[in-house]
């Protein structure tokens, strides 16, 4: 699933304790991301699609309900996922597949 700038609403339910209703928001040289907070987590984990590796990358670990990619290539695409990590060292499924382009 992909949600683009203008509707980053995913189209398929999100599993059961990943973090939903996630904005995304494209500046010079920054994506800001920001997702409602999850019962019972201890914190989340921020991951960027990385089209060498063909992977998911994770970026940063946070206790904060938002995160700021200040390496974001400008003019590209980019895709993130968030999850959810909780107290018994389990992480969330990802919530969606978010897509947001840099000026």
């Amino acid at each position: 699933m992909v949600a683009t700038e203008q509707d980053t609403t995913p189209s398929v339910p999100t599993p059961d304790g990943s973090p939903v209703d996630v904005t995304a928001s494209a500046g010079k040289d920054v994506v800001g991301l920001s997702w409602n907070i999850v019962p019972d987590a201890t914190g989340y984990q921020v991951y960027r699609w990385n089209p060498d590796t063909h992977a998911y990358e994770k970026l940063a670990a946070t206790t904060q309900t938002s995160y700021a990619d200040t390496g974001a290539p400008p003019a590209t695409t980019h895709h993130y996922w968030v999850t959810a990590r909780y107290a018994d060292g389990t992480e969330s499924a990802p919530g969606a597949d978010y897509a947001i382009l840099t000026p």
